[in-house]
């Protein structure tokens, strides 16, 4: 991988974001507050979440979602409540086939549906992921280690996403129990 996106501009977005770039990736962060954008790619931080910790050179941010078209991955750091809502609003050409990792735990309130569930009916075209902590996010910004499961059920997807993700102090470990992840999650 060499370029993520990532949706959300919060502190777990951002923190996801830090990861991404140790593991060497450079990073887009596409958010909606312009002031939160503005900081990150001027004074690479994001104070609002993360108070004023250091962010890597290699993650840029946008409000124009626009931008995940060229990515090679995509991760969405962004309310469960607020999944669907989001994936709908991206033109159909964003929604080509990448892998595309979801980090909100819980169910959709409406319908009771898992995240993957909704990416499969509103993105039909990606391969999901799920990541699950236990983690916080300004320990993963901090580049404190951290252990996370990352799952999929497609092994050499989530093979190649793991890599992309792995750094000295991010390490996923794998799982091709998508649901179980989710459950897992969303009961805690």
């Amino acid at each position: 991988m060499s370029l993520v996106g990532v949706m959300g501009a919060g502190a777990w977005g951002t923190a996801l974001a830090q990861a991404a770039a140790s593991a060497g990736n450079r990073v887009v962060i596409v958010g909606r507050d312009q002031n939160v954008i503005n900081e990150i790619n001027e004074l690479h931080c994001n104070s609002k979440y993360l108070g004023n910790l250091g962010l890597d050179a290699g993650i840029s941010a946008s409000l124009d979602l626009q931008q995940l078209e060229r990515c090679d991955l995509v991760i969405m750091a962004v309310p469960a409540q607020q999944t669907r809502g989001l994936l709908r609003s991206l033109p159909d050409r964003i929604k080509g086939p990448k892998p595309v990792i979801l980090t909100a735990k819980g169910f959709e309130r409406q319908s009771l549906a898992l995240q993957s569930r909704i990416l499969e009916q509103e993105w039909e075209a990606a391969t999901g992921l799920v990541l699950s902590g236990p983690s916080f996010a300004v320990d993963v910004a901090a580049k404190k280690p951290t252990a996370i499961t990352l799952a999929c059920r497609d092994r050499d997807v989530l093979a190649g996403v793991g890599r992309a993700l792995a750094s000295a102090s991010f390490r996923p470990y794998f799982s091709d129990d998508v649901v179980g992840v989710e459950l897992c999650g969303g009961l805690k």
